[in-house]
C-alpha cells in the first residue's frame, strides 16, 4: 500500500480553493457596487421632509374605504421614518388620495355554484404636491388587489372579506410610501 497521493486526490482541494476564491472576489464585487439586500435607499428629498396626507376621497360608493386607506398610508409612513408626518395641510409637501374604484371579482364557486373565493381590487389616485414650488411632484394611479376564501357562516366571511381589505389597504400604503420616497 503506497501513501502517496495520486494525482486526483490532489486536485479536488485545489478545486475547492479555486472556488472559495471566486466566491470572496464575487462578494467584494457585490458589496462593493452598492447592492442592498434590504432597508431604504437614503434620506427622503428635502422637500418632502414633512408631508401632510390629509382624508383621502372615496368615490366608490363603499364606506370607509377612504378612512382603510389613508391609515394605512400615513401608518407607513411612520414606519419607514424618513419624514415627519404634518398634522394641517400647511405642511411643504401635501399627498392627496382618491379611492376611485372598488370591485368585487368572483374567483371560485363550490359544486352548489356558491361563491368561495373572491378577489377584491382597488384602484388609488395619488399626487404629491410640493406646495414650496407650487408643482405637482408625482401623479400616480395604482391597482392593488387581495383574494379572500368565502364561509357558509356570515361572520367568518365578514372577518376574511375585512382582512382583504387591510391587506390591500397596507399594500398600497407600501407602494405609496415608496413611490414618494424611492421613486420606483
Amino acid at each position: 500500500m503506497s501513501t502517496a497521493l495520486s494525482r486526483h486526490d490532489t486536485a479536488a482541494p485545489r478545486g475547492l480553493g479555486l472556488c472559495r476564491g471566486l466566491l470572496v472576489v464575487l462578494l467584494a464585487a457585490v458589496a462593493g457596487c452598492g447592492y442592498q439586500l434590504s432597508g431604504h435607499t437614503g434620506p427622503a428629498p428635502a422637500n418632502l421632509r414633512q408631508i401632510s396626507v390629509p382624508m383621502f376621497r372615496n368615490t366608490t360608493g363603499v364606506p370607509g374605504l377612504e378612512r382603510l386607506f389613508t391609515a394605512a398610508v400615513r401608518e407607513q409612513f411612520l414606519r419607514d421614518g424618513r419624514v415627519r408626518l404634518a398634522a394641517d395641510a400647511g405642511a411643504p409637501a401635501l399627498l392627496r388620495g382618491e379611492v376611485r374604484r372598488y370591485l368585487p371579482q368572483l374567483l371560485a364557486t363550490d359544486r352548489a355554484d356558491f361563491a368561495v373565493e373572491y378577489r377584491l381590487e382597488s384602484e388609488v389616485h395619488i399626487t404629491v404636491e410640493d406646495r414650496q414650488q407650487g408643482q405637482i411632484m408625482l401623479d400616480q394611479l395604482l391597482v392593488v388587489n387581495a383574494e379572500y376564501i368565502e364561509s357558509e357562516q356570515i361572520v367568518p366571511s365578514d372577518i376574511a372579506r375585512e382582512r382583504a381589505l387591510q391587506a390591500m389597504a397596507r399594500e398600497a400604503g407600501e407602494r405609496i410610501v415608496s413611490l414618494v420616497l424611492d421613486r420606483f
